[in-house]
């Protein structure tokens, strides 16, 4: 039994969706939010400890942006299987809107695709598969002191 509810900006899944709703569903929901990657950085944040609520967010803003998220799809397209490749490619080359000030178009379409595939994993419920990818790039680009203590790199 699956079932899909929508509403505005939430969506809530019952059970794994087969793989093309799962990979539309992806590349819309992480078209226009960051919210795979913010969540798992901000769990490990948490861990960290010792940051008030605000500087909280303010380090996790500073850590989730498309700069970041497309050197991280960089570190791990060679590690994707064929069918994470696939959906990957799907979610950057979707058409999306123009790219913030803030980053290139490339850097942009890089991350829309990495959140792609965070969010098909999800939906496909391969919690290991996420939590593999995510420990590389944790570890790459933030535990490895590529970023201070304030978010900023060194």
């Amino acid at each position: 039994f699956r079932r899909v509810l929508f509403r505005s900006d939430l969506v809530l899944v019952n059970g794994p969706l087969p793989d093309d709703l799962g990979l539309h569903l992806a590349i819309d929901a992480c078209d226009s939010s960051p919210a795979g990657v913010l969540l798992l950085v901000r769990r490990e944040l948490c861990r960290a400890g010792g940051l008030t609520a605000g500087e909280l967010h303010r380090q996790t803003i500073k850590l989730v942006n498309a700069p970041t998220q497309a050197k991280a799809a960089q570190l791990l397209r060679p590690m994707l299987s064929a069918g994470e490749e696939a959906v990957f490619r799907r979610g950057r080359n979707t058409h999306s809107h123009a790219a913030p000030h803030s980053c290139t178009e490339g850097e942009y379409h890089a991350a829309t695709g990495l959140e792609a595939l965070f969010g098909w994993l999800y939906l496909r419920e391969e919690k290991e598969r996420i939590e593999e990818l995510f420990a590389l790039i944790w570890e790459e680009q933030y535990a490895s002191g590529r970023h201070r203590s304030d978010g900023s790199a060194p």
